[in-house]
């Protein structure tokens, strides 16, 4: 009797595929809806109502840990809030018809860019005293400035792992191996004084771990009694909004993302606490939940 390939065997024997047999992707993140915007609406309001004093609050390379740490500082003293502009400003009131108290619609006009809210009884002594205290340095954020030029000397790079040098040099850097150790072929300039950061520096210069940048917050406007002060002038990106929006150009800030995991990549000794989050915060409220469960 003639006998059929193996092939054909193995395909006539195979069973059919199951409908139920789906693949359930696992990675997906149910949406914030308007019921978790209300309750952020009805936090801050609460907050404000009994505040002695309101405070607009600007920050420069966001860590949600430090943040942390500076709200466990403050207590019950003050509370802050980093929410979306648009709903911390309506929480305030923007006009005068609509403000929770007389004279915050001042202070709804100047949520714009990466700024927050802190509402309580702490004066603005109390809260630059503890804002100086967590002031931290960090890895730099893609597109802010470059505090100074940084040039890495040819010759090997000590503490770096042997199967990093493909991804440096996908990054651009001229180097090599030589007996295991990463070997720059010639010295290379990661980033200009003044320059604004890219992508591509921005994880280089995480890599060889230069931290450029500063964690820092700062009160740029005060509430007080009706009175509004300002004590410090808005960043210039957020002061040039208002001219881009009479051009036409969206006024909303931008937020850069160097597409690279805090820890991806790193050495040994840098990734020890670089797995917290370093974007801006953006309360809807994770943080609010977090301080209810706290109480």
């Amino acid at each position: 009797p003639r006998r059929l390939p193996l092939v054909a065997c193995a395909a006539s024997t195979a069973m059919p595929k199951s409908r139920r047999d789906k693949v359930v992707s696992l990675t997906k993140v149910k949406k914030k809806g308007r019921d978790n915007k209300e309750k952020a609406l009805h936090a801050i309001r609460d907050a404000v109502c009994s505040a002695d004093a309101v405070y607009v609050l600007r920050y420069s390379h966001m860590k949600n840990a430090k943040l942390k740490e500076v709200r466990e500082a403050l207590g019950d003293d003050a509370r802050l809030f980093f929410a979306a502009n648009g709903l911390m400003a309506a929480a305030l009131g923007r006009t005068e018809e609509d403000e929770l108290r007389p004279g915050l619609g001042q202070l709804a006009g100047r949520l714009r860019g990466w700024c927050g809210v802190a509402a309580g009884s702490a004066t603005k002594e109390e809260l630059e005293a503890v804002f100086a205290e967590h002031e931290e340095p960090v890895f730099a954020k893609v597109g802010h400035s470059a505090p100074r030029d940084v040039v890495v000397p040819k010759g090997p790079l000590e503490g770096l792992a042997h199967d990093m040098e493909p991804q440096l040099r996908k990054e651009g850097l001229p180097c090599r191996l030589n007996r295991g150790v990463i070997e720059l072929i010639e010295p290379h300039t990661l980033c200009r004084e003044g320059q604004p950061i890219g992508q591509k520096e921005g994880r280089l210069l995480r890599l060889l771990g230069y931290e450029l940048g500063t964690f820092r917050m700062w009160v740029e406007a005060e509430w007080r009694d009706s009175n509004v002060t300002e004590h410090a002038a808005p960043p210039e990106e957020v002061a040039a909004l208002a001219h881009k929006e009479s051009l036409g150009v969206s006024a909303a800030a931008a937020a850069f993302d160097d597409g690279m995991g805090a820890d991806m990549m790193l050495p040994s000794h840098l990734a020890k606490g670089a797995a917290s989050a370093d974007l801006p915060p953006d309360d809807d409220l994770d943080e609010l939940e977090s301080d209810e469960e706290d109480e």
